[in-house]
């Protein structure tokens, strides 16, 4: 495989995957973050109104309370900012390599062939392979095989 060839096909393919991943749990983390926000905000004033308005404010304070339980809940199942942080890192070492390579700098600068990078490249992707068989290992989680 030539250096064009392992730039598009492997590192471009991977580090448009993780920013793809990293933006999508991003999104989820913060839409659900500002949701809990809204809802606690809101018990506080509501709970005000109940001698006013009686039963039905009632339910509502207990079903904002009950919402922002399931909502942590999703959170704690999906780790979105967990995996914000992780696919974010991981991108952006790809991104570092990636520019070393191009400017010849760092460990490109005597040695700068597609080996020494495919080389880095797959040990940053090792690495968050092994993260993640370790973080769904210690969850308990089960991964469906292909």
């Amino acid at each position: 495989m030539n250096e064009e060839d392992y730039l598009k096909s492997r590192l471009q393919d991977q580090l448009a995957y993780f920013e793809t991943k990293s933006a999508y749990n991003q999104r989820w983390y913060k839409r659900l973050k500002v949701l809990v926000i809204l809802m606690s905000v809101s018990i506080p004033f509501l709970s005000g109104l109940i001698e006013k308005f009686g039963f039905p404010i009632t339910i509502t304070v207990g079903l904002l309370g009950v919402g922002i339980a399931i909502i942590e809940g999703i959170q704690q199942v999906y780790s979105f900012q967990e995996n914000w942080s992780n696919y974010r890192k991981t991108a952006e070492q790809l991104k570092r390599e990636e520019y070393l390579f191009k400017t010849k700098s760092g460990p490109y600068k005597s040695n700068g062939d597609v080996q020494t990078l495919a080389e880095r490249i797959e040990s940053i992707l090792e690495n968050e392979n092994s993260s993640w068989l370790e973080y769904v290992n210690s969850s308990g989680q089960v991964v469906a095989s292909n």
